[in-house]
């Protein structure tokens, strides 16, 4: 689900004018909510609906923060990341891969647009096979950091979600089973990066950001946080005077991390 709809709005105002429809959804909330709205939401997540009453007030607070408050601090100011983000900054691309064996002569065969058909197919195949290998148990994509300039600093694999979601975008068009199943699992990793209600940061030490959050967004539109928009007052309300939205997410008192950066 893509479009720019209130959910949470659209099931409050039905439920107002149809009896039966309030009824179902205080009985029924996750069937209900799948229906009207043509989603379907993860198997391991509840929705609960209360009804206030003049008689009775339901009050809801967010879950508790999954970092500590020491973390929760090095991310506020990014302290952990900068320095080795400034020494990591310029990654050169790796070095190309020589193409698979036979490569030439798989093209001298292709003569049909039966045998071209084929021959993309096997290379989409192929790509998946590759991909896959680079994707870990969890779901997370791995991407090197590394830079020739400073040897002192060793190659190593970074896990954002950024990277993850790009690639679930990236492939969820594509029709072979073996995509499917990348993207499923990248999603499950999604969700274990999510935050309270629907942000997420590059790295653990770094503040929240809006080009993550609206990535992985896209990518898990069917969780409830974000399928009723949790976060958009929190997105809409990180932009400057001329209305242009900020990259960190960060309290009034935050310090100004791009400009330290």
């Amino acid at each position: 689900m893509r479009g720019p709809i209130d959910a949470e709005a659209v099931l409050i105002s039905r439920a107002a004018e149809d009896p039966e429809f309030r009824k179902r959804l205080i009985e029924k909330p996750r069937d209900t909510v799948e229906e009207e709205l043509g989603v379907a939401v993860g198997a391991d997540h509840e929705i609960h609906v209360h009804e206030d009453a003049p008689t009775t007030t339901h009050l809801v607070v967010p879950p508790a923060d999954r970092f500590s408050p020491a973390e929760r601090e090095a991310a506020r100011t990014g302290a952990a990341s900068l320095d080795f983000l400034r020494r990591t900054l310029h990654d050169p691309a790796p070095p190309l891969r020589p193409p698979p064996s036979g490569a030439a002569g798989i093209r001298g065969r292709l003569h049909t647009s039966a045998a071209l058909a084929e021959a993309a197919r096997e290379s989409i195949r192929r790509g998946l096979l590759f991909l896959e290998s680079d994707v870990e148990e969890n779901g997370a994509w791995r991407c090197v950091r590394f830079n020739v300039a400073r040897p002192d600093v060793p190659r190593h694999f970074e896990r954002p979600p950024f990277v993850s979601a790009l690639c679930v975008l990236a492939l969820e068009g594509c029709g072979e089973a073996r995509a499917a199943a990348i993207c499923s699992a990248t999603r499950n990793y999604l969700l274990e990066t999510i935050e309270y209600p629907g942000f997420w940061r590059y790295y653990r030490h770094l503040p929240q950001d809006l080009d993550s959050t609206a990535l992985c967004s896209l990518a898990i539109g069917n969780h409830p946080w974000i399928l009723l928009g949790r976060n958009v007052p929190g997105l809409l309300a990180n932009r400057d005077e001329e209305g242009r939205f900020l990259t960190w997410v960060l309290d009034d008192d935050g310090p100004d991390v791009a400009s330290r950066f």
